[in-house]
């Protein structure tokens, strides 16, 4: 019971499908001079074109980073702000 004696019930959370905008697990690696992985953020995003931007937003000190959806690579997208 809740307040004022009132039953409570829990309704399960609506998943929205693709079209809606469900949000998808992506993986932000980060690649060094050296051509190897540094580090690895995950990001949610509604699409992959979302995910490349969060990537790029947080490329900081890196050459480069790549994006991924699970086993499917989205991009690798060059750092154009790092010095020749």
């Amino acid at each position: 019971m809740g307040a004022g004696g009132r039953e409570v019930v829990a309704l399960p959370l609506k998943v929205r499908s693709k079209k809606e905008g469900k949000m998808q697990e992506y993986r932000v690696y980060f690649v060094g001079a050296d051509d190897h992985f540094h580090r690895a953020e995950t990001v949610y995003c509604a699409s992959d074109d979302e995910a490349v931007t969060q990537a790029l937003e947080r490329i900081a000190d890196f050459p480069a980073v790549e994006v991924w959806c699970g086993a499917r690579r989205i991009r690798s997208v060059p750092n154009d702000g790092m010095p020749a």
